[in-house]
């Protein structure tokens, strides 16, 4: 089958035009706390940086490693640590 044919079925299906639906993109504020959180590692100092309480940081991190389906920090005792992914994110 030419390129051409595959590109054709790929918009347009056997039966019709499909539905296209634009990407979508991790929430701002989370990207936000998740850069400041890996600057700092630290929730605490984020959430002082962006005017915020720690547990709002830690909630929008949760959100955005949820939006990612992946783990973006290791949380050992009172100690933050970026991950593989996370690092790779950073």
């Amino acid at each position: 089958m030419s390129l051409e044919k595959l590109m054709h079925l790929s918009c347009f299906g056997h039966t019709g035009l499909k539905t296209f639906y634009a990407p979508t993109f991790p929430p701002l504020n989370a990207l936000k706390a998740f850069e400041a959180a890996a600057r700092h590692l630290s929730f605490t100092k984020a959430a002082d940086e962006l005017f915020v309480t720690q547990a709002a940081v830690s909630h929008q991190i949760k959100a955005l490693e949820d939006f990612l389906s992946m783990k973006l920090f290791l949380r050992r005792n009172r100690t933050l640590l970026l991950t593989e992914e996370g690092q790779a994110t950073f």
